[in-house]
């Protein structure tokens, strides 16, 4: 499913970084040897619940302004996890003892590979949506904005991600291996950032904050 690593997309990834023709095909192998790219996901219908938004049939709540304004209009959500696996930490962590340059470079570049494939993600999910005449948001991660990183705890069970990815929390709450990434995308009938027809007539317009409203 996803774009395999190549010199030639790395030099893309790692455009105006400073590294050299070298050092990015060395860092472009060295991770197409290590990289295993993997993810789970799966849709969930939203409901309001008391200090933010649920998914049905998780016990995860979403709280903070900025996810409820990014899911406002949203009845639905796809949510993913995604990895490039433990050799990528397993290289980076012996080139930093040694202090390889190309562990530096595989670093750089295995951040924006696993974010290039969240974004492949994010349009198969828009694809799919399209066929269905919806719309998806621009994805969202604990950690941006008001929505707390401790929210990857909640994400990892509902996703099953500490299973099948084997994906686990740090004290810190960071995700191991490092290069993994969370994600939610809201799905609605209509663009991000417009409101449903029927809200131009609600009573209570002037007052809404942005909620999945079920009026």
């Amino acid at each position: 499913m996803f774009t395999p690593v190549t010199p030639e997309l790395a030099a893309e990834l790692l455009k105006g970084l400073g590294f050299g023709d070298g050092l990015i095909k060395k860092a472009a192998l060295t991770l197409a040897e290590l990289a295993e790219p993997q993810f789970t996901g799966g849709y969930f219908a939203l409901e309001e619940k008391e200090g933010g938004t649920g998914l049905k049939g998780t016990s995860l709540i979403l709280t903070g302004k900025d996810i409820k304004n990014r899911l406002s209009g949203c009845d639905e959500c796809y949510m993913f996890a995604l990895t490039l696996g433990r050799r990528v930490d397993a290289f980076i962590e012996r080139s930093g003892v040694s202090g390889l340059l190309e562990g530096y470079a595989v670093d750089t570049l295995a951040g924006y590979y696993a974010d290039m494939l969240a974004e492949e993600i994010q349009a198969e999910v828009g694809k799919k949506a399209a066929e269905k005449g919806r719309f998806v948001t621009e994805r969202f991660s604990p950690g941006y904005g008001d929505l707390p990183l401790q929210s990857q705890e909640g994400i990892l069970t509902a996703l099953g991600a500490d299973k099948i990815l084997k994906i686990v929390l740090t004290e810190g709450g960071m995700m191991t291996p490092f290069k993994s990434i969370t994600a939610i995308m809201g799905i609605s009938d209509v663009p991000s950032g417009q409101k449903p027809e029927r809200c131009a007539n609600c009573p209570k317009k002037n007052l809404c904050k942005g909620a999945v409203c079920g009026d």
